[in-house]
């Protein structure tokens, strides 16, 4: 199989079984060291469950974000307004950052929403939001550039999450973000991937080299980006750019809502 990033050769780094009995080869590119599975037949039942129950930090890891970005969208993009959570899961993320005042919505045609309802958009027919997010979903995709492509209808900028993979990658049985487990991981990007993409788009990358990332129009300071994305320096900011929050004007859209059907 070619790079579905460069369509460049890739090479055999290792096998493994997803979910404990489905066998399949990791191949890393030749020339931006992008990793993927071979034909992930095993999916439909990995999302039988749209959630594993092996991620059991989801909700340690949506108030974490919610504290940076808080800070980081009035700082690095004063002027925005209008946000989405691309895969947003349960709609947890889109729930803290409305109680936090910030006019987000949700996108995801798979996960439940238990948080959010009544905040799910539709693709739109040209970019309508300042700032995509997305939270550990990069690695979910199974045609990552036609993915990239769609999120950027919504808007220009994607700020998401996905831990990085060595230029010499480690072997399915040593590095847990394979998720054998589960099975639902199958795209695992190096720095020199989210280069070419950044290229492929024409975009912007700043990243803090690990697992946070930004893909941007935006000219932003690299080294602000990273400083923006340390829980304490969040933390002390965040009462200085404090928004009022979106909860009573939510709530009393649903009370309306449900009056409006009695």
């Amino acid at each position: 199989m070619n790079c579905k990033i460069c369509d460049q050769p890739t090479h055999i780094i290792g096998s493994g079984d997803m979910l404990g009995h489905s066998p399949t080869e990791f191949m890393q590119c030749t020339r931006c060291s992008f990793v993927q599975t071979g034909p992930a037949v095993w999916l439909n039942e990995a999302y039988r469950s749209a959630i594993t129950s092996s991620d059991l930090g989801l909700v340690k890891r949506n108030l974490t974000f919610a504290n940076v970005c808080s800070v980081l969208i009035p700082i690095l993009f004063p002027t925005s307004h209008r946000f989405v959570d691309y895969g947003g899961g349960y709609g947890l993320f889109v729930r803290l950052m409305r109680d936090a005042g910030f006019d987000f919505f949700r996108y995801d045609p798979i996960c439940q929403n238990l948080f959010a309802q009544g905040l799910d958009v539709e693709l739109p027919a040209v970019p309508a939001f300042d700032l995509v997010t997305a939270f550990e979903v990069f690695e979910h995709l199974v045609d990552p550039l036609h993915e990239i492509t769609t999120m950027l209808k919504f808007g220009y900028s994607i700020f998401f999450s996905t831990e990085l993979i060595a230029a010499t990658a480690p072997s399915p049985q040593v590095w847990p973000y394979y998720g054998l487990d589960h099975g639902q991981h199958i795209a695992f990007y190096s720095m020199q991937t989210l280069q070419v993409i950044a290229e492929k788009f024409g975009l912007r990358l700043y990243t803090n080299g690990q697992s946070i990332h930004l893909l941007t129009d935006k000219n932003i300071s690299h080294r602000c980006f990273r400083m923006l994305l340390h829980q304490r320096v969040a933390s002390i900011l965040r009462p200085v750019v404090r928004r009022p929050s979106l909860l009573d004007t939510d709530v009393k859209s649903v009370l309306a809502s449900w009056q409006a059907t009695r």
